[in-house]
């Protein structure tokens, strides 16, 4: 194909446009054709230009906690690689809850496998019904 030049009136801009051959050989014509400096396929072959996988995300094992107390969850769900650790329940004072609470629910489940860091929520109460 041919290399096309625009120049914008004005203001003293040039841009140089070159397409690529469609042959491996580099049979077209202007700047870079066939070359593969633009990092476009030739020929339909693979790209010019290698590219990287994207990183892998490390998911964990949520563990069971239900039925557990609440000084043994904290940590069990600490090590399992969830930061984050959320508390609600209707006996706590303020933001302290006291380690004795029975963990009566928890989200994400037991056994689930979601992002490491993701927040585990628990509800906390004396006894589960």
């Amino acid at each position: 194909l041919y290399g096309y030049l625009l120049a914008v009136i004005g203001l003293g801009i040039v841009f140089t446009v070159a397409a690529c051959s469609d042959t491996e050989g580099g049979g077209g014509k202007g700047p870079g054709a066939g070359s593969g400096a633009t990092g476009l396929t030739r020929g339909g072959g693979e790209p010019d230009v290698a590219t990287k996988p994207a990183p892998e995300v490390e998911k964990g094992v949520v563990p069971d906690v239900v039925g557990v107390s609440l000084g043994d969850a904290q940590p069990a769900i600490k090590e399992a690689g969830f930061k984050e650790v959320e508390i609600s329940g209707g006996v706590g004072v303020g933001t302290v809850f006291p380690p004795s609470l029975v963990i009566c629910s928890q989200e994400p489940e037991a056994g689930s496998t979601p992002k490491k860091g993701t927040a585990v929520d628990l509800v906390a109460e004396t006894s589960c019904e």
